[in-house]
């Protein structure tokens, strides 16, 4: 190390007069000279350096190691060494510094390349009152750099010592996303509900009665972002138990740093227990038990009982003074084939045990029907953890078994259909696999429903329908992302399936979707048809429909040629009339089916002509009134003729409206604007460009420009300004040009 001294000057007085920063600076530079140029630079810039002098990589490696330094300052060419192998030697250190390149030959493509190669800055020797500044600058970002690495360091610290306050809590933390699906569980969870519930989820263990509340909170949470919701749930414990848990729930989905909904979990079990047992009076618990629906009791540890609810009479049709005084009374209500069940769950019920325990049986009430009941009952303690006895719920859910019966009995039904009509119905889950397959599929593939439901959709399919059907799927997968569907839609698909034997069916499928009760999707039901000869029966009906309209184009074009042979002038003129009227329609974006309109209107336009004597047609010289009246006719006769052949389209009104004009001035209605069919503008349109354009008997050609002059010079007067520029589009753009 050195210190650099000079003799004082009057600017080195001045500069002495300022406060100097010590700067530690490592100088790669072949010449002494050099190095105390800049280092009287330094000085200048109010520093007091202390610097080491290497030329060699050797040597600057040692010096790296050796440090610390605050700043390299590099000669770019030197005889065995150079600024950008300085800066590779720099850069294999990893030390953080500024690296100031200093040279007086290189041009500005090196500067650049030094830049891009990792150079702090690049000064000129000339140029060394910018050297200060850029140390700084690189000081500077060294800086920036250094702290925003220590920010780092701390957020990390912050984030493991938060982690380990979460997974240590007594209480239980867990991030849901939008479907339910679990995002993040704390491992108190596991120290909470056992081990065994933490893969399973906090949704999976909530208490059935729980369900509907917890659903309705879910709701309510997505409706209202950064909402913050309490509740008590119970979830159940892996060793069956039920646990009482306070939950507050936030809404934190629009929280880029969370993106869930964060519930905090409260283990109340204990909590609730020791708040019931402070219930010393049972005075208490009757005021609460008299006004309920179900009919309550709380049986001593001698199975004698202290109280029985008023509902009881309601369902038993005994008043609650009869149950008190005959404590085997209820037994003999028990349904005769239940009472081994009811008797197995009292004996199981009188020991000394906190469990919950439900049970469902029938009775015989007074009135000789059958009931079910569903039995609900836990054990008391008092505060000294004595055991009390049980307190009993009984519920009257005949209607609800009635109900389920009679479900199953639906369900028998349709399966019973399911599996013996012709059609096959199938369900598939969102993975396509098969959950069910009736029998059908036998009779209308060969294969046995086994083999059907372990059989992939690709060998299904054929490559083609597999590709239609996924296409499908993807659409309606789309639908369901956007949130705007009907959720009771059912979609269509034919698709071509294999057999047993290897030949093939075509089958029309429809698809229902099965929700849960969030409405997301679970399953896929559907009922697959033959329709293999209905798709024969379509193909051949399409070959001869493709027959019968070949058949029906022939004549059009026969028509067409025997109006022409009578006036060999204009034989290819409604060819001509009908290629440009199609170039136009298609232009203006009409279908395929109303561009073969335009072209069947096209070919039997002149029509009517069949009707004008030849000489006239053929006259060369200018027609008399008489003469041009009889022309006029042809329209007219044009659509008597066609107006009794059954097109499915409106030909012959087309025909009768191609010489009419949008300012009613046309022939031989003088009908108007809106009145007139769009396939008669564009076959008027059409008419007039071929008609000008081409040889008459009475005039020579008057060529393309006349044409287009013509309907140009009156759009929007005799002709559809719409399809004129279309016309245009379609000579100018298109280079349209007659066959």
């Amino acid at each position: 190390m050195y210190l650099i001294s000079e003799p004082t000057t009057p600017l080195a007085r001045d500069a002495d007069q300022h406060p100097r920063h010590e700067i530690r600076v490592l100088i790669v530079d072949d010449s002494e000279d050099d190095a105390l140029v800049t280092l009287r630079e330094l000085k200048r810039g109010g520093y007091s350096p202390t610097f080491q002098r290497v030329d060699t990589a050797e040597a600057m490696t040692s010096a790296l190691k050796d440090g610390p330094w605050d700043v390299i300052i590099c000669d770019y060419i030197m005889p065995s060494f150079n600024g950008l192998a300085a800066l590779n030697v720099f850069k294999a250190s990893g030390l953080d510094l500024p690296f100031i390149l200093v040279s007086g030959k290189v041009g500005e493509d090196k500067a650049v390349e030094a830049m891009k190669s990792g150079a702090t800055d690049y000064v000129m020797k000339d140029n060394l009152n910018r050297l200060v500044p850029a140390i700084e600058r690189g000081l500077y970002e060294v800086k920036v750099r250094r702290d925003s690495r220590k920010a780092e360091e701390a957020l990390q610290q912050h984030e493991e010592r938060f982690r380990a306050l979460i997974e240590n809590s007594s209480d239980a933390i867990a991030v849901i996303n939008r479907d339910g699906t679990t995002q993040y569980v704390s491992p108190s969870l596991g120290r909470m509900l056992g081990e065994g519930r933490v893969g399973a989820g906090i949704l999976e263990a909530v208490h059935p009665e729980d369900t509907q509340l917890v659903s309705d909170t879910f709701v309510r949470l997505l409706q209202y972002p950064s909402v913050t919701i309490q509740l008590e749930v119970r979830l159940r414990h892996e060793d069956s138990t039920w646990r009482t848990i306070e939950i507050t729930v936030t809404n934190l989905l629009h929280d880029r740093a969370v993106e869930g909904i964060v519930i905090n979990c409260r283990d109340i079990t204990e909590r609730k227990q020791a708040g019931e047992a402070l219930q010393k009076s049972r005075e208490e618990f009757r005021l609460i038990a008299d006004f309920t629906y179900d009919w309550e009791t709380w049986i001593d540890q001698n199975g004698n009982y202290l109280y029985v609810s008023p509902s009881c009479e309601r369902i038993t049709g005994y008043r609650a003074e009869e149950f008190l005084r005959d404590p085997e009374l209820m037994a003999r209500l028990v349904f005769p084939e239940d009472r081994a069940t009811y008797n197995n769950h009292i004996q199981s019920g009188l020991v000394e045990s906190a469990g919950f325990a439900e049970i469902d049986f029938r009775i015989q009430p007074r009135t000789g029907e059958i009931r079910w009941i569903s039995h609900c009952c836990q054990s008391v303690f008092g505060s000294n953890g004595i055991w009390l006895g049980r307190r009993a719920s009984n519920r009257d859910i005949t209607e609800r078994k009635k109900a389920e019966e009679a479900l199953r009995e639906s369900e028998s039904h349709y399966r019973l259909l399911a599996e013996n009509v012709s059609d096959v119905i199938w369900i598939m889950d969102t993975n396509f696999r098969y959950s069910y397959m009736s029998p059908s599929i036998t009779h209308q593939r060969g294969y046995s429903v086994e083999e059907a439901m372990t059989q992939p959709l690709a060998e299904n399919l054929t490559p083609a329908s597999l590709e239609t059907a996924m296409k499908l799927i993807v659409e309606e997968e789309a639908k369901e992302r956007t949130g705007k569907y009907d959720p009771n839609r059912s979609i269509n698909m034919e698709v071509e399936v294999s057999c047993k034997n290897g030949s093939t069916i075509w089958t029309e499928n429809k698809v229902t979707y099965l929700r849960d009760s969030n409405g997301q999707i679970t399953d896929y039901l559907g009922v697959s048809r033959d329709i293999t000869e209905r798709q024969q029966a379509r193909k051949q009906l399409e070959q001869g429909l493709r027959k019968l309209e070949r058949a029906m184009d022939g004549t059009i074009q026969a028509i067409a040629l025997t109006v022409e042979s009578r006036d060999r002038y204009t034989a290819g003129h409604q060819r001509r009339v009908a290629q440009l009227g199609c170039a136009i329609a298609q232009e203006m974006g009409f279908t395929s089916e109303q561009i073969q309109v335009i072209r069947i209107a096209g070919l039997l336009h002149d029509i009517g002509k069949i009707s004008v004597p030849q000489e006239i047609l053929s006259k060369p010289g200018k027609l008399t009134d008489i003469e041009f009246q009889l022309i006029k006719v042809h329209s007219q006769v044009g659509y008597d003729i066609l107006k009794t052949v059954e097109f499915p389209w409106p030909i012959a009104d087309i025909v009768i409206q191609h010489h009419e004009r949008m300012n009613g001035s046309g022939y031989p209605s003088g009908i108007r604007e809106d009145k007139l069919l769009i396939e008669a503008r564009i076959l008027g349109v059409a008419d007039v460009v071929e008609a000008m354009s081409s040889y008459r008997p009475y005039r020579e050609p008057l060529g393309m420009e006349k044409a287009i002059e013509e309907i140009s010079c009156n759009s929007g007067v005799l002709y559809d300004p719409n399809v004129v520029q279309a016309c245009l589009r379609v000579f100018d753009e298109r280079g349209f040009k007659f066959e």
